[in-house]
């Protein structure tokens, strides 16, 4: 049995094994545990509450660009006159 740095090369190939094992494992529960964090992730009650908000905040934004852009229609006006 040959030796490397003490250790055996049968114990290294046995860990690499184990661990090569856990690691494919692992890769192999991954999509199932990003599918099951993204449904807990949403809240049907919190859903709703947020879809208002974004409908708020849509009207606000639209709101505040038809504004400026009276006010730069304004301007030009303005600049015309002058």
């Amino acid at each position: 049995m040959k030796s490397l740095l003490g250790i055996s090369l049968e114990k290294v190939g046995v860990r690499l094994e184990e661990s090569f094992k856990t690691t494919c494992a692992q890769a192999a529960r991954r999509p199932a545990i990003r599918l099951q964090a993204w449904a807990e992730s949403i809240d049907p009650f919190r859903a709703d509450r947020i879809f208002a908000l974004d409908e708020r905040l849509t009207h606000q934004f639209e709101k505040t660009l038809a504004m400026l852009i009276r006010m730069r229609e304004l301007r030009m006006v303005g600049s015309a006159v002058n």
